[in-house]
């Protein structure tokens, strides 16, 4: 959680800002420093727009970027299922055997499964290391050969 991450800092500037208020009723020079010099509310004002602007804009680019990456998974997932469709449509009208024309496409389906699992992995930063077994259609029916290449 983000609370967690912050509470140092929070509790620093709280403890920061507890020690000037009492060097401020301690001190004559502190108090002369933070009633005559603080009270300028130019500096703060500007700084205030800056910071303020620069949150805005990262906010917003991190939000495009997370926009146009989920976008282009889900252009990713619709190549991918265009390409199969495409290939199944293309077995349609061929003269081969009914056995081998089903071999093709249930191989078609798993490798297009293999490919989409594996995409996934890499956008997850799993790499070669990640379990693919329960996102891939029946790994276990390509033989090694298949596998290999």
């Amino acid at each position: 959680s983000c609370f967690f991450k912050s509470l140092p800092a929070s509790i620093f500037v709280g403890a920061l800002g507890f020690v000037f208020k009492l060097s401020g009723q301690w001190d004559k020079d502190a108090e002369y420093f933070f009633t005559h010099v603080l009270t300028n509310n130019s500096a703060y004002s500007s700084l205030s727009v800056l910071i303020g602007f620069l949150i805005i804009f990262r906010t917003q680019q991190s939000y495009n970027r997370f926009w146009d990456g989920a976008k282009y998974i889900k252009v990713m997932q619709a190549e991918i299922f265009s390409t199969g469709s495409n290939l199944m449509a293309f077995c349609r009208p061929s003269k081969a055997e009914p056995e081998k024309i089903k071999d093709f496409q249930c191989t078609l389906v798993r490798l297009l499964s293999l490919l989409h699992a594996v995409a996934c992995a890499q956008l997850n930063g799993a790499g070669a290391q990640a379990n693919l077994g329960a996102e891939v259609i029946d790994l276990q029916g390509l033989d090694a050969m298949t596998l290999n290449t």
